[in-house]
């Protein structure tokens, strides 16, 4: 994803779905964690279906 400053409408499944990898992967690239799913601010586990979440998560399909 090229880096803005502005807000970017996530009109499309195929945007939404680009934007929360992207967002996962940000502590992986990091060199945080291994894994998304690892980190404990992220909803990337809920995405994979494991328990144990900080908050309550809505999923968007």
């Amino acid at each position: 994803m090229a880096e803005h400053s502005h807000p970017i409408e996530l009109n499309t499944n195929d945007k939404l779905t680009r934007c929360l990898n992207y967002i996962h992967q940000n502590p992986v690239e990091a060199g945080i964690v291994l894994s998304p799913e690892e980190y404990l601010y992220s909803s990337a586990a809920n995405y994979a279906g494991l328990p144990d979440s900080l908050i309550e998560v809505i999923l968007v399909e």
